[in-house]
């Protein structure tokens, strides 16, 4: 099942001479064809004092207007700089990831590649997963079922996520005494989407996930469908910030924050691949060796050329020790994809030990428009003297997320805790800061996670350094 999307990257890029380049992107797309979960945020993030606070619960997370306000007193304003413990997992077991070397374990790989940052303790290798891999790979399935159990696939997810830091400078004018201003915003930035749904047969998830041989249904048919998308695009940018302050209330950061931003996309590359797997049995409940349709279909498209729009918009209030705010990003958002082509790919036989994808070759395609949903944040912040209590919601991607922490501030020792719901989970975070010099600080966070076939909570650790930056004026 995993695979078929890893052999048919691999025939392709092997044909236009670049095997080495099709298994890297082959592995990074078998995350997310088989366990769309593992990308979730706290595993890519580079900042442990998030981590270590619920997640996204930095004021202002998913809100364009807080990248004007003025640092809290917790000093949330810095950059944080990930120390990379969990590339040295990654590095020393490279031949996890070469389809061609013995030690290849797309279970393992996978593993790495949702969390390659921070290092894991007791990293999840479910048995059988990787043989059901190679053998759909190899076309020498196993024709009974049982031989792989062991592991628990989801019947249905749904995961999809967007990278778009935007950098810039903001030219402020019209500035008043009491702290307001008006002000442009001009920047660039990546504009990076993936969405990945699969759905795979109950009844075939019942088989896999059985801790004890159970009898395989005769001449059954068991469906997987898979249906991914991922662009890659620019974001030029233009905006407008602001800052109307209160009456009364001197300069300082209390006031109504507005900021929106408008961005041109221009778009770089973009790929569709829709894959269909049909396993069948015989009348023994055994994978036939005759089949009467296609094992495995898969219909790709690509494109490199896009041009789009995207708008953000963002309001926050700060008052006293009290942050809070609400923020709508990717208003109208789409980029019309053109150069389109489409190649077709399949398996004829799983059993017959002639593995590989059968191609065709390129045909032009219709034009393509590619939308990401609308998301909705809100958040709200305490900022005492010594501690801070921090909480955002936000739905779009993933429907529904919710991220809540604080933190405790004592000399230079910072102590914190929090916890994030996502994917349908609760999840517990916990971390410590410590202030090395005035301006540099050191943080650490524990947090669990689950970028493994059976979803097991796994204990991993982040550290970063933090930066703090010049309050703004």
């Amino acid at each position: 099942m995993i695979n078929m999307e890893c052999q048919r990257l691999r025939s392709s890029y092997q044909f236009a001479g670049r095997a080495w380049l099709a298994r890297v992107r082959a592995l990074f797309m078998t995350a997310l064809v088989f366990l769309p979960s593992a990308v979730v945020a706290q595993n890519y993030s580079w900042d442990a004092r998030r981590i270590g606070m619920g997640g996204n619960t930095i004021a202002g997370s998913g809100n364009l207007a807080f990248t004007e306000i003025a640092a809290a007193p917790d000093d949330s304003h810095y950059k944080a700089f990930v120390i990379p413990l969990g590339l040295v997992q990654v590095l020393s077991h490279l031949d996890t990831f070469d389809v061609n070397k013995p030690n290849f374990d797309a279970i393992r790989a996978i593993d790495y590649i949702g969390n390659p940052f921070h290092i894991t303790f007791d990293r999840s290798q479910d048995p059988g997963v990787e043989d059901i891999v190679r053998d759909i790979d190899n076309a020498t399935l196993s024709r009974d079922l049982n031989t792989y159990r062991g592991f628990s696939p989801p019947s249905h997810l749904l995961a999809e996520g967007l990278v778009a830091p935007n950098w810039g400078h903001t030219f402020r004018f019209l500035k008043t005494d009491d702290g307001g201003f008006q002000g442009i915003y001009v920047g660039a930035g990546p504009y990076l989407s993936d969405r990945d749904q699969i759905d795979i047969d109950q009844s075939l998830v019942d088989i896999l996930s059985s801790p004890v041989p159970v009898t395989v249904p005769a001449n059954a048919v068991f469906h997987v469908t898979n249906a991914f998308a991922q662009q890659g695009a620019v974001a030029i940018t233009g905006g407008y910030r602001s800052k109307f302050a209160f009456p009364s209330m001197g300069v300082g950061r209390d006031g109504v924050y507005v900021a929106a931003n408008f961005s041109y996309l221009y778009g770089i590359h973009y790929d569709v691949l829709d894959l269909a797997t049909q396993l069948q049995t015989d009348s023994s409940g055994l994978i036939t060796t005759t089949p009467t349709g296609t094992p495995v279909a898969a219909s790709y498209i690509s494109a490199t050329s896009g041009h789009g729009f995207t708008a953000d918009l963002g309001v926050g209030i700060v008052r006293g020790p009290w942050d809070v705010g609400v923020g709508v990003n990717g208003i109208g958002n789409r980029i019309n994809w053109s150069d389109v082509t489409v190649r077709q790919y399949a398996i004829s036989n799983v059993t017959d030990g002639n593995g590989g994808f059968q191609d065709t070759s390129k045909t032009p395609g219709a034009d393509i428009r590619q939308t990401l949903p609308v998301r909705y944040a809100g958040n709200l912040g305490y900022h005492g003297n010594h501690w801070s209590v921090l909480a955002d919601y936000t739905y779009g991607f993933q429907d529904n997320s919710f991220h809540a922490g604080s933190e405790y501030r004592f000399l230079m020792l910072t102590a914190r805790g929090g916890a994030r719901y996502t994917l349908g989970r609760w999840n517990p975070t916990g971390g410590l800061g410590f202030m090395l010099l005035p301006r540099l600080g050191i943080d650490a966070a524990v947090f669990p996670t689950d970028v493994n076939v059976n979803r097991a909570r796994e204990i991993s650790v982040a550290l970063s350094l933090r930066l703090m930056s010049k309050p703004k004026d």
